[in-house]
């Protein structure tokens, strides 16, 4: 994993935000309050002699403080939880209540910010709950480092004065840039928190946006569309309009303009590519295979997003790999690995080549529904992309049936649609 990859995993699993919400104040809250009692060279020795599981320990007690400076913080109404969504002056207009020196309003507003915020995580691709993420981490570090940085100059002055050990005089200057630093970094928590706001509340408009632009068309109702969107099992109907339009049959001619789901176009033009009836399976002219098999090997890429919720450019191979064994079985992992070679080969370099550190791939392409995969030679192997298309079409159907009755799998399809599932033509 490189560090990219750590960080993000990080942002992700909330780590970023405890430690720099939480830990970093409240640890460098506890070495003040220390070193006003026992003095510096005391603090120290003691901790050049501390053990791991004292280390451990510490770490635990400075993120239960970094939770009491956060607090400490929202009571004397200098941190805020969520964005006003209002700004000051028209907070007092409105609400003619109590107005805090943040600009946010009584907490009667929360549960308007937290239906959105449930909203967005329902709805936002993982790239957009990272950056949200990131907007959190950096408004709690900043408005916990604030009252930490405040409370440990107010601490190491009363210290110093009460041990006498020398004139607190000369820590005035430090005292001022220290405040004047904890003041940037309150300001920097306020203005956060409207960024993570403002960035919620967009992602939302644009998502909406988007399903406006693939709403159903104007004069036919839902019931009409719904059983032009059907896959070969006719008793399937999918949970949502959205999943609809992305699984619509190919066999449906429908003319432009409209919005046609992205899995819709690929499987149309598969069957172009292919030339055979998709109802008696009979070959009408002439085959092209390249380009049919690079559209069923993007069309299982682009499923693999969908069914995992999760784009991130360093999963790919995962993501394929994982579809392929659970919808295209009975298959082996070295057959879906060699499926993937393939589809490194023709959608990376347009050729039939592909090698790992480890192991060299050439193929031959076949259109004559023998066995999916063959191993002709060392290395050599042969893909009938016939029987790949007739995998792919079941592995459709079975996916279909899986997402209508998964909530999981739903919440992954709406996060996915609105950035792959749709295409507006005409």
């Amino acid at each position: 994993m490189d560090l990219r990859e750590l960080f993000n995993a990080l942002y992700d699993k909330l780590l970023l935000r405890d430690v720099f919400g939480k830990v970093v104040p409240g640890g460098a809250l506890i070495v003040c309050v220390l070193a006003s009692l026992f003095g510096v060279d005391t603090l120290v020795h003691v901790l050049d002699k501390m053990t791991s599981v004292l280390w451990l320990e510490a770490v635990g007690s400075s993120w239960i403080v970094g939770f009491a400076l956060q607090y400490l913080g929202e009571t004397c109404c200098l941190l805020k939880t969520h964005p006003s969504g209002k700004k000051k002056s028209e907070t007092r207009g409105i609400f003619c209540k109590k107005t805090y020196p943040s600009g946010e309003e009584k907490p009667e507003t929360r549960p308007t910010f937290y239906e959105k915020w449930a909203q967005f995580h329902q709805i936002a691709t993982p790239h957009e709950r990272l950056h949200a993420e990131r907007l959190n981490v950096i408004k709690e570090a900043c408005g916990n480092a604030a009252i930490s940085i405040v409370c440990g100059v107010s601490i190491t002055l009363f210290g110093v004065r009460v041990r006498g050990a020398f004139s607190w005089y000369p820590l005035v200057p430090v005292s001022a840039v220290s405040l004047g630093l904890a003041f940037a970094l309150w300001r920097m928590h306020v203005s956060h928190v409207e960024r993570y706001g403002e960035f919620v509340k967009g992602t939302i408009g644009f998502r909406e946006k988007m399903t406006r632009n693939t709403s159903v068309p104007s004069g036919v109702r839902r019931s009409q569309f719904a059983g032009l969107t059907r896959t070969s099992d006719k008793d399937l109907e999918m949970f949502d309009v959205r999943a609809d339009l992305f699984f619509e049959s190919p066999r449906n001619h429908i003319p432009s303009p409209r919005s046609y789901g992205v899995l819709y176009l690929l499987r149309r033009d598969i069957c172009r590519c292919l030339e055979r009836d998709h109802d008696t399976n009979v070959e009408t002219s002439h085959v092209t295979l390249w380009p049919g098999g690079m559209a069923i090997l993007a069309g299982i890429d682009l499923l693999g997003k969908f069914h995992e919720g999760d784009d991130e450019s360093g999963q790919v191979g995962q993501r394929f790999r994982a579809f392929i064994c659970k919808y295209f079985q009975p298959i082996s992992a070295e057959e879906a690995e060699t499926i993937y070679q393939l589809r490194n080969s023709l959608l990376h370099s347009f050729g039939l080549y592909s090698r790992t550190k480890s192991h060299e791939y050439r193929f031959i392409l076949s259109a004559s529904g023998v066995p999916l995969v063959q191993q002709m030679s060392a290395g050599c192997y042969q893909v009938d992309l016939l029987t790949l298309h007739g995998k792919f079409e079941d592995s459709v159907k079975q996916y279909a049936a899986d997402l209508n009755a998964d909530p999981m799998l739903q919440e992954n399809f709406r996060k996915m649609f609105p950035c792959y599932g749709s295409i507006r033509i005409g």
